[in-house]
């Protein structure tokens, strides 16, 4: 089961829980653009109940993988991430993938995020603020390790 603020994956959800059977197929879905999801996870929980109230099951595995936006996409924060074969997916580092989208920062975009995630809660507002509000707890300690790496 997703734990909040974890994004729904195929690993980390129930195949026989209904509500969460279905929940990672919403990732990216076609013409999906400024973000994975359309609507918030719990929507799509009440979906996947409903589709197995209808009858439908995970039987086959997929042929599909979903994968994470990547630090090289257009923008990192809003990317949709994307779906590729099943078993081609690259292997990712977290680190290396917050050097890449730091490195396109400019040096007051980076210190203003550095100071909102030294800070820690609440963000705020401004636009570092509500980069930070969308990351995971995990994605802000990677960033703000990356942030002092690049300072040092």
């Amino acid at each position: 089961m997703p734990q909040p603020g974890e994004f729904p994956t195929r690993e980390n959800c129930d195949p026989n829980n209904p509500s969460e059977a279905f929940l990672w197929m919403f990732a990216a879905l076609p013409f999906v653009k400024g973000g994975p999801l359309l609507m918030p996870p719990d929507y799509y929980r009440l979906v996947s109940e409903h589709l197995w109230k209808l009858g439908c099951r995970p039987v086959e595995e997929p042929t599909l993988e979903w994968v994470p936006p990547q630090a090289s996409d257009p923008n990192w924060f809003t990317s949709p991430g994307r779906w590729v074969p099943a078993g081609t997916a690259p292997p990712t580092d977290p680190a290396d993938e917050a050097r890449a989208a730091v490195a396109r920062m400019s040096l007051p975009q980076r210190g203003e995020l550095f100071a909102v995630l030294s800070q820690g809660e609440p963000f705020g507002d401004s636009p570092a603020g509500q980069v930070a509000q969308r990351m995971s707890p995990e994605q802000r300690d990677v960033v703000l390790r990356v942030l002092k790496e690049a300072t040092s």
